[in-house]
């Protein structure tokens, strides 16, 4: 099960049974910053959940006599969200981001890249930040924030703060190196003649 049919199959299981009320919560809760949710995303993701039998819809009306297409968690759908939810708690921490991909292949680069775009990054991760601070500071103030969205929150604020102090430190060991450039170009010269070497053996 996706994250995005996790979240979507809990909110069929907490009673959500109509897809314009979970576009109506997600606004309502800004759930979208925290989450990629977009609106045409939930009619997909109620689709795949009822493909998979983990949900099922209902024809109903509404006051005016108006059809309206109701959902419903199966039990199916309950045992899967149960188990979703330890094997999501035993999950690994995900390591890899992709700004990784580019230092793994960095000896392509120049030292003006690699620079700018690490004060781009910080930048935007700084910018990210305080847009978090302030939305921890929002949901302390409303007695009627979830639990939920405050643990959220903070562990964003954690990670975001540990990625500002790591590329603040990847910055000082970068001009560190005497000629960066030479550097570069030596190591991109060693990877070339290993790969060179791997051809040669195979």
């Amino acid at each position: 099960m996706t994250d995005s049919e996790f979240i979507i199959l809990s909110f069929v299981n907490d009673g959500l049974n109509y897809s314009y009320l979970i576009e109506k919560v997600i606004e309502k809760k800004k759930l979208r910053d925290y989450f990629d949710l977009s609106f045409s995303s939930i009619y997909f993701l109620i689709n795949e959940l009822e493909n998979k039998k983990f949900v099922e819809t209902y024809q109903s009306f509404g006051k005016k006599g108006v059809g309206k297409k109701g959902i419903k968690i199966t039990e199916t759908g309950k045992e899967a969200l149960k188990k979703a939810l330890e094997e999501k708690f035993s999950g690994n921490p995900i390591l890899s981001h992709p700004i990784d991909y580019i230092f793994l292949v960095c000896h392509n680069s120049n030292e003006n890249q690699i620079k700018n775009g690490l004060n781009k990054y910080l930048k935007e991760s700084e910018r990210i930040y305080k847009f978090y601070l302030q939305k921890k500071e929002t949901l302390e103030e409303n007695e009627n924030s979830l639990f939920g969205e405050k643990m959220i929150v903070n562990h964003f604020i954690s990670r975001l703060k540990n990625e500002i102090e790591w590329v603040k430190a990847t910055k000082q060991i970068l001009q560190s190196i005497p000629n960066f450039d030479k550097a570069l170009l030596s190591q991109k010269e060693a990877i070339e003649n290993l790969y060179r070497k791997m051809l040669f053996e195979d």
